[in-house]
């Protein structure tokens, strides 16, 4: 390796590195707002269970929840779609060959995505918003505002 190979391959890795560095600071943003949320959702939720409400206010508090646990997925879907830019940039670098670490294709056989694809966080929060929809659908269909 010559040292103007070295230099580019040196040059790429710090590069590499920055865009990594961003793509983990946006993922732990992303969790920060998401999970602010959806907390948020969840304490609407419990609250709606207090016996001094009444059922219109009770049934409007848990749809407000609902929106909001869909507004805090929508923003999540949002912020994974940069990530996933970020991500594919990475795998780009390394399937050229222009750098000497690959951290991306490492975790991802370490992960073996084909198996756990339906255990992927965006698909796990779907699927719990399906069902907190369905929960909130069938209790006001059922008349039972309180257990």
């Amino acid at each position: 390796m010559t040292k103007v190979q070295g230099d580019f391959l040196m040059h790429n890795n710090d590069v590499y590195l920055k865009i990594w560095e961003i793509e983990k600071a946006h993922e732990r943003h992303r969790w920060t707002i998401t999970t602010f949320f959806i907390g948020i959702s969840f304490a609407l939720f419990g609250f709606t269970f207090k016996e001094e409400l009444t059922s219109s206010i009770s049934t409007a508090t848990r749809i407000t929840s609902l929106v909001i646990y869909w507004f805090a997925y929508l923003l999540f879907q949002r912020f994974y779609n940069y990530t996933k830019v970020l991500r594919d940039y990475l795998r780009k670098m390394e399937s050229e060959d222009s750098i000497s670490i690959k951290i991306i294709s490492y975790q991802e056989f370490k992960n073996n995505p084909d198996k756990a694809d339906f255990l992927a966080a965006n698909k796990l929060l779907l699927y719990f918003g399906y069902l907190f929809t369905l929960v909130v659908l069938l209790i006001a269909l059922s008349g039972f505002y309180r257990w």
